[in-house]
């Protein structure tokens, strides 16, 4: 199993989908990118990759706001 395909399955692990564990890895791997790169990396569609970047924003933005000062 190739170390991205394992990075891959514990992010489902962690209640990711596996198209947020795509985008999420290929913006961890290209840092800040267009969306057409991160679509690429991620190999998934550039309307797709918007959506799941809307979802892990969602997502961590409300689990920072759960964090006490």
């Amino acid at each position: 199993m190739a170390h991205e395909e394992k990075d891959r399955l514990l992010l489902t692990k962690l209640d990711f989908t596996l198209s947020q564990a795509k985008v999420y890895l290929a913006l961890s791997k290209l840092g800040k990118s267009k969306a057409d790169a991160v679509a690429k990396t991620a190999q998934l569609d550039r309307a797709e990759t918007y959506r799941v970047i809307s979802q892990l924003e969602k997502r961590f933005h409300s689990k920072n706001n759960n964090i006490p000062s």
